[in-house]
């Protein structure tokens, strides 16, 4: 029985083929076609199918327009109509392997939603992140992000910053050979960290505004500010005779007044002398060293019996200190009770005791009992020192306690201190 294999429709050009098992021996030629109408198309879908675009160019056409193009060269360009269309490939166990979207003109590798960057590449999706719109690619992954550079035990890695005018004006090195890390800046090495950790500025400045470092001469370097300058001294380039040197009022290496220096031998030199007391001097107020006393030269009479005097004070700002004592009773006609002593207290407190601890910050002394109260010539001399460490500026006084059954005992009396904080 025949089948009917090929219907031809004269009166538009059409052919339809209807059945599976029609045999050429030859090729089956159509006309080139169109965008709108492919020389080969479906019935149903008659703007959907292959067209030929030029020579030895093929185009494959839904809707009545061009999707994918493949040249002479086997060139293959998909939406080049422009049209906002995605492109996205799917692999085995990832939906958007690759992905283009249109409306964005982004790439996202692994993105199922928008990519953020030109290129943005997905390994694992951070659950909380902020995206930097400069970013020309973006790399993403939740815990450790790594961007790896392979390379061979005796290759370079490389990170290269090009401009118009060089391709290598900066770089980031690292050389495998030696395990060196190095940072060229204008087409010129800047720094190099060694193998060991070593450091090495090769430029003859390095600019840490205000500072900056320069390279003096061999072996001689000075990092300078506005004010200040601090300079390593290798006098024969040999490592065996060298100084640090701290200069200030100049920011030119030499031409400043040098604060201090050390030598090889770990000598230390003050050209100008410490901001404190060195040799006997008295500091300036606020520097280690600061003295400050107040002195009774008149003869002060006692309070009553069993009581304290207070004799004079100092006030001493924040610091640690030592303060010292030293009181006198002069020749009177008062007789001491027997056997109770005299007592010397510094004290934060006026005519008290009160505020009295023992090297912290204040200190009571026994001075003497009964039989020694005169001493070989008619007066009696007694002292107390100690170190107290306060926050706040505070007022230490001098008193002295005494017990007589007659007459008014009378006193003079020192009280001293000295800064060592």
């Amino acid at each position: 029985m025949a089948k009917t294999i090929i219907k031809a429709f004269t009166d538009a050009g059409n052919v339809s083929i209807s059945a599976a098992d029609l045999d050429l021996s030859g090729q089956l030629q159509l006309e080139d076609g169109t965008v709108a109408a492919p020389s080969l198309a479906f019935s149903l879908d008659t703007n959907t199918g292959l067209y030929r675009q030029g020579t030895d160019i093929l185009g494959l056409v839904t809707g009545g327009v061009d999707r994918l193009t493949i040249n002479a060269g086997g060139n293959i360009t998909i939406n080049e109509d422009g049209l906002n269309a995605d492109f996205r490939v799917e692999s085995a166990n990832d939906p958007n392997a690759i992905k283009v979207d249109a409306n964005v003109d982004k790439v996202g590798v692994g993105v199922a939603g928008v990519p953020q960057s030109k290129l943005h590449v997905i390994a694992d999706p951070v659950t909380s992140g902020i995206y930097n719109i400069n970013s020309a690619v973006t790399f993403e992954k939740n815990t450790a992000s790594w961007v790896s550079i392979l390379t061979s035990n005796a290759g370079a890695s490389v990170v290269a910053f090009a401009d118009a005018g060089s391709a290598t004006s900066g770089l980031l090195v690292y050389d495998h050979a030696d395990d060196s890390f190095r940072i060229d800046v204008n087409d010129t090495e800047a720094l190099r960290i060694t193998a060991n950790g070593s450091i090495s500025m090769i430029a003859a400045h390095v600019d840490f505004t205000p500072y900056k470092m320069q390279t003096l001469a061999a072996g001689n370097y000075a990092i300078t500010g506005n004010e200040s300058i601090y300079i390593m001294i290798d006098a024969d380039n040999s490592q065996t005779n060298r100084s640090f040197i701290v200069e200030t009022n100049s920011p030119n290496p030499g031409a400043g007044t040098e604060c201090f220096r050390v030598s090889e031998a770990g000598n230390l030199t003050y050209p100008g002398g410490l901001v404190g007391k060195t040799n006997g001097s008295v500091a300036a107020a606020g520097h280690v060293g600061e003295y400050v006393a107040s002195t009774i030269t008149t003869a002060t009479n006692a309070a009553a019996s069993g009581t304290y005097k207070a004799l004079t004070s100092l006030n001493l700002t924040a610091g640690d200190w030592i303060i010292s004592a030293q009181v006198c009773r002069l020749n009177s006609s008062s007789t001491p009770t027997a056997s109770v002593n005299t007592t010397i207290a510094v004290s934060t407190t006026a005519a008290s005791s009160a505020g009295t601890t023992e090297n912290v910050n204040a200190s009571t002394e026994v001075c003497e009992d009964a039989v020694a109260w005169y001493g070989a010539n008619g007066r009696s001399v007694h002292q107390v020192s100690f170190h107290v460490s306060i926050s706040v500026a505070d007022i230490y006084y001098l008193n002295v306690f005494t017990q007589f059954a007659a007459g008014t005992p009378q006193w003079r009396g020192q009280l001293r201190a000295q800064r060592i904080r």
